[in-house]
């Protein structure tokens, strides 16, 4: 009786796995440019720009529209984090100076996952009714900028699958088989689960976590980050 539990347990984590492995080849996007690769969120749609200098994609939620997330890579014009960040002061203020009608508000905060400094700001248009949350960091020679948006009432319920998409962001090209894939699998779930505790949601952690334990039920990284913030 407990072999066969015991098989039955196998075959549907063999069977998980499975699904999980295609549902990342299906939503893996590759900039035709070279500059990043992502997964996006599942299910959402995809429209490209036709950039020469850069990579430039839209995801877009499948049942609304005014829900997406528009990712960009390009060279690092930045000499470093701290001009990177003056550039996004200066931005914020000439976007609250035009949307002053708006009822805007904004902040700015900054962290690092995995030796990579982001900068997060949020910003609400009240009279718009709509949220939008942006990220900039910078991987390598790349300058990666991450914007999302959503009215008011559905910001929330999407952001967790922002961030889970935002921590599969890479900055090379490459071709993955199942076992690369179940590997980056597990490396996404640790950086998100990383980036959750950051931005102050550790059941959203803890959920990456466990999603990554899944894959990889022994994986130490996961469960001392797991025991840390539990």
């Amino acid at each position: 009786m407990k072999m066969s539990f015991l098989f039955l347990c196998i075959a549907f984590l063999s069977i998980s796995l499975f699904a999980q492995n295609e549902a990342t080849k299906k939503n893996l996007y590759q900039d035709p440019n070279g500059h990043f690769s992502i997964i996006k969120p599942d299910g959402w749609k995809t429209s490209e720009y036709k950039e020469v200098s850069r990579g430039k994609v839209k995801f877009i939620h499948p049942a609304n529209s005014k829900i997406n997330v528009i990712i960009v890579g390009q060279p690092n014009p930045f000499s470093s984090f701290q001009d990177l960040m003056e550039d996004l002061k200066r931005s914020t203020k000439q976007m609250e100076a035009k949307y002053s009608s708006s009822g805007v508000s904004t902040s700015i905060r900054t962290f690092e996952v995995e030796g990579v400094k982001y900068a997060k700001r949020d910003a609400t248009f009240s009279g718009l009714n709509i949220k939008q949350m942006s990220m900039e960091c910078i991987i390598k020679n790349s300058y990666i900028t991450i914007g999302f948006v959503a009215p008011i009432s559905d910001f929330d319920n999407n952001l967790s699958s922002i961030y889970e998409s935002i921590s599969t962001i890479t900055t090379s090209k490459n071709t993955y088989s199942d076992e690369k894939i179940k590997a980056a699998m597990v490396e996404s779930k640790l950086k998100q689960a990383k980036i959750n505790i950051q931005v102050g949601r550790k059941d959203w952690a803890l959920k990456a976590i466990e999603e990554g334990l899944e894959i990889d039920p022994g994986n130490k990284k996961l469960i001392e980050l797991k025991n840390e913030i539990k």
